[in-house]
């Protein structure tokens, strides 16, 4: 973990600069790409050097088994989609953004799976996060805006999504029982202002306590989630029609379209749809009719997504394979929440690296706790 530092750090930074565009010197870095071409230099080398040292044989870890295997069954179903309705290069960036997270982390943990060498890792995400959250924060304040919050509107100056990766950072520190981080993880996820995030805060800032760090999660909770998102695409167009929003806006006074932040428009646009799907990434991004012109945005709902691109099939595939890996307590409360952000966001595809990088570490030494005492902790049976 030592020598790998010094090529980690410079990765974990870049990943941390996406999210704050405000600023024009991360700004710039992000544009450069530079995080995609460190990544894959670092996945190659270290496979390389992983098969070599083993005789061409390359241990692979469970949690990379069951990804990559999800990750080829959406491949041949979006292979059928594009038989039936046309070719379509959607699902290249999509594959890459669900295999590289987990073939990274596999390999910075593959000689060692502690909470030690997890320490390091989540500190140097809260060193960058800290850093470019500071810059991030200066910039705002520095244009001597008004500093209105609203929990409702979610509305906030600092409203940035680096709220996901301080709240996970947050569940990390938690788990350790380090409490200045912890502290200093919550202010900044509360500064930040994503009420998903807001939410799971307060949650597990009230059960922690409840939850056992070396509890084993039963199979029912993997197919609990799956029946959930199985039904979610249903209970959404159910819930986005003129009758429920009228019904909603009598009961809480609140503009449902408003509420929903433009969710609403985009998913009932993207089943409306005439478009036949061509496989993973078609319909990531949606023209929705607006005051005469189109606009060009993401749909902000991947469970939805999903159903539509690779149908109730791949949902479930996905669903039941990507939630399984999670065997610890701990971990499945990271997948729980990432499940609730897909279902509500977009945390799947373009910009989605460092959730899943920051998810895939947590979750990966959490399976193996207490059992982590070096490399055969790293294959769990």
């Amino acid at each position: 973990m030592k020598k790998k530092t010094f090529v980690l750090f410079p990765i974990i930074f870049l990943l941390c600069a996406q999210f704050f565009d405000e600023v024009p010197f991360l700004y710039s870095i992000d544009r450069t790409g530079f995080k995609h071409v460190l990544l894959i230099l670092f996945v190659l080398i270290g496979l390389g050097n992983e098969i070599r040292n083993n005789d061409f044989k390359f241990s692979i870890t469970y949690e990379v088994k069951r990804v990559v295997m999800v990750s080829v069954i959406l491949f041949m179903i979006s292979l059928v989609y594009m038989i039936l309705n046309g070719f379509s290069t959607g699902w290249i960036s999509e594959i890459y953004y669900l295999i590289i997270p987990i073939i990274f982390v596999h390999l910075i943990f593959l000689n060692d799976s502690t909470i030690y060498a997890l320490d390091k890792i989540m500190n140097m995400f809260l060193l960058g996060m800290i850093f470019c959250f500071g810059m991030f924060l200066w910039t705002i304040v520095s244009k001597e805006i008004h500093l209105n919050f609203s929990f409702i509107k979610s509305s906030s100056p600092f409203e940035n999504p680096c709220a996901h990766m301080f709240l996970m950072l947050y569940i990390y520190y938690t788990f350790i029982d380090d409490r200045i981080k912890r502290i200093i993880t919550a202010i900044c996820c509360i500064l930040a202002w994503k009420r998903m995030c807001l939410l799971y805060l307060i949650f597990i800032t009230i059960f922690h306590s409840k939850i056992s760090r070396n509890g084993i999660v039963s199979k029912k909770f993997y197919v609990l989630i799956t029946g959930i998102a199985l039904c979610l695409p249903a209970i959404v167009q159910i819930l986005l029609t003129d009758s429920f929003s009228q019904w909603f806006t009598s009961l809480t006074g609140l503009d449902l379209h408003a509420f929903l932040m433009f969710r609403f428009e985009t998913i009932v646009t993207a089943f409306e749809s005439d478009e036949l799907s061509k496989g993973l990434g078609t319909f990531l991004w949606i023209d929705v009719p607006w005051y005469n012109k189109f606009v060009h945005v993401s749909i902000h709902n991947d469970i939805v997504r999903l159903y539509l691109e690779v149908s109730a099939a791949g949902l479930v595939c996905f669903t039941y394979g990507i939630s399984s890996i999670a065997k610890n307590n701990y971990s499945f409360l990271i997948m729980v929440y990432l499940f609730i952000e897909m279902a509500c966001s977009h945390f799947l595809g373009n910009g989605s690296l460092p959730f899943w990088i920051l998810a895939y570490s947590m979750i990966f030494c959490f399976n193996r706790y207490p059992r982590d005492t070096g490399r055969e902790s790293c294959i769990y049976e």
